[in-house]
């Protein structure tokens, strides 16, 4: 009888939240209704490029979130507080801080850097310096830009490589 009670207000509460959830307008991602459905940038490559399909594998996990990244794994932590195991400051390891500014892969992110500025056109490279670093993880991750078409794949080869050699390097790193 009690575990029947309990079921029934559960089942009561989920409701609500979800209610509320529908109807909050500070969470506009679960009131979008997509049409058009089209393959993410990561699968086209991968079909294009099919020795790149782990790396784009795990672009995908990192864009998803099921990847093993702090902010995602340590769910009994409250998510401000799910620091970077690599850093001695109090930086969360949101994907962000883990592409661009984790100085354990400093290293990597500063050949990957390097490639890209090199293997541009003239044009390109020029637009990439002026871009912010939110801007160049944003097409680093597989944002359409205006770039030339052949800049944007230069872009997300070498991202797509080089992330792909962070994450695997991260994990190596991970205390037991």
């Amino acid at each position: 009888w009690k575990s029947h009670i309990k079921h029934v207000l559960d089942e009561i509460v989920h409701k609500n939240w979800r209610f509320e959830l529908f109807l909050s307008h500070r969470l506009q991602v679960y009131r979008t209704i997509h049409v058009f459905y089209q393959p993410i940038v990561w699968w086209k490559f991968a079909q294009r490029l099919p020795f790149l399909r782990r790396p784009c594998c795990t672009m995908l996990r990192l864009i998803c979130g099921t990847n093993v990244l702090a902010i995602n794994v340590k769910v009994d932590v409250i998510r401000s507080l799910r620091y970077c195991i690599h850093c001695t400051g109090d930086h969360g390891e949101y994907l962000l801080h883990f592409v661009m500014y984790c100085p354990k892969f400093s290293d990597i992110r500063i050949g990957l850097m390097s490639k890209i500025s090199y293997n541009l056109s003239i044009d390109g490279r020029i637009t990439w310096h002026s871009l912010s670093d939110y801007m160049k993880f944003l097409l680093m991750m597989g944002l359409d830009f205006p770039l030339d078409a052949q800049d944007l794949f230069c872009v997300r080869y070498y991202s797509c490589i080089s992330i792909n050699n962070m994450y695997i390097r991260r994990k190596s790193f991970e205390p037991p």
